[in-house]
């Protein structure tokens, strides 16, 4: 609470991000002793901005990491990842978008507690919490975009399975239609009596599963 030229905070776990301001003012560095309470909320709240920024970095790491790891593999535990991260983001954007909000209110009512001085300092934070916020929303579009490669990658190895056990039933189609007629038993196939009889139809069935292979190959589905 600002009012006059005190300032009043509410602390609820030890070890904040205020921890740099108090040393500040306890060693007397920066303009915390020689400017108002004003300053000093200003101050507060560019601390909290500030400390969104290295969170900020961290999502964009794992967003980059995520990404790397979709290339090189696909598994459910990277979608599960995906959505921690789009969870995280929700959570910063939930946490930082009331603070427009604020701003907003201390333009309209902050000429009553800052001074002139003070006053630049709070439209440049403003424009800050403006950025974080649109680097949030980069990074909700990223996590969205990753889903989608995530779900595109696995939809390729599906068709590069499904095009693998066709060319393979397509090459056993020929080969099970020969053995389909020599396993039929008819007392006269001259070829039962044949001494090659049996390398021949080998051969003529490994002739045409090279055969297809190579036309595959030239055709390009292999």
């Amino acid at each position: 609470m600002l009012k006059d030229n005190f300032l009043i905070t509410i602390q609820e776990i030890p070890g904040d991000v205020f921890d740099l301001i108090r040393e500040g003012i306890r060693e007397g560095e920066g303009l915390f002793r020689e400017q108002g309470a004003d300053y000093l909320l200003f101050a507060l709240l560019e601390a909290i901005v500030e400390n969104y920024v290295p969170i900020i970095e961290a999502i964009s790491s794992k967003i980059e990491g995520l990404e790397n790891e979709i290339l090189s593999r696909s598994y459910t535990r990277t979608l599960r990842k995906i959505h921690r991260i789009r969870q995280d983001i929700l959570f910063m954007r939930r946490t930082v978008f009331p603070l427009l909000e604020a701003f907003r209110r201390l333009e309209i009512e902050g000429s009553r507690f800052f001074s002139e001085g003070t006053r630049p300092f709070l439209d440049e934070l403003h424009d800050h919490v403006r950025e974080v916020l649109e680097i949030l929303e980069g990074q909700r579009e990223l996590a969205n975009s990753l889903i989608d490669l995530y779900y595109s990658r696995i939809s390729m190895k599906t068709n590069d399975i499904i095009r693998i056990l066709t060319v393979v039933s397509t090459i056993f189609i020929p080969l099970t239609f020969i053995t389909g007629i020599y396993g039929m038993n008819f007392r006269y196939m001259p070829e039962l009596q044949w001494r090659y009889g049996y390398p021949a139809v080998l051969t003529t069935m490994l002739v045409i599963a090279v055969g297809m292979l190579l036309y595959f190959r030239r055709k390009g589905w292999i």
